[in-house]
């Protein structure tokens, strides 16, 4: 029986089907098509981390990825502090044959900080950390031009050449 799970994005909510068992990684997927209990691998940028404690006792890093379609939550368990003192926003996470679980109703990525074949976290150029933000669907050509058509309908010069002189 497929499932589905509502995955907000960026810009829509999508509807993702459940993975099949047994499934092989999906290489470079975008977060927005990440199946429920399905194995993924691919680039990912860090938006978040918090060293938090479970129930036990246990440290792990509490994060957020996100690629341009979207973010998910990020669970390193085993991972302390001299772990999180490496890591910071920004940085880039290549994950590799990692489980996509859903939790309370959102889906989530889980590694263990001891298997570090399973991913790698490193700073990565501003180039490769541009290409895994969001960006508008919209045509940025047009975008501009409708500014600029809203700076030339200001009336008071002064605002006029204020917003001018700021979007240079």
């Amino acid at each position: 029986m497929d499932q589905t799970h509502t995955a907000t994005t960026n810009q829509t909510t999508t509807k993702t089907q459940t993975a099949t068992p047994n499934q092989t990684a999906t290489t470079n997927l975008a977060i927005k098509d990440f199946p429920i209990n399905g194995i993924v691998s691919g680039k990912y940028l860090l938006l978040d981390s918090r060293l938090k404690t479970d129930k036990n006792g246990k440290p792990y890093i509490n994060g957020v990825i996100g690629d341009n379609t979207g973010k998910i939550s990020l669970k390193i368990w085993g991972a302390g502090q001299e772990f999180q003192e490496q890591i910071s926003p920004g940085c880039v996470i290549e994950i590799q044959n990692a489980q996509v679980r859903e939790f309370n109703g959102f889906l989530q990525i889980e590694l263990d900080a001891a298997r570090k074949n399973t991913y790698h976290i490193y700073k990565a150029d501003s180039e490769e950390v541009i290409a895994l933000l969001p960006v508008t669907p919209y045509d940025r050509d047009e975008l501009w031009q409708q500014i600029e058509a809203a700076v030339d309908s200001v009336t008071a010069l002064h605002y006029k050449e204020l917003l001018r002189s700021s979007s240079l």
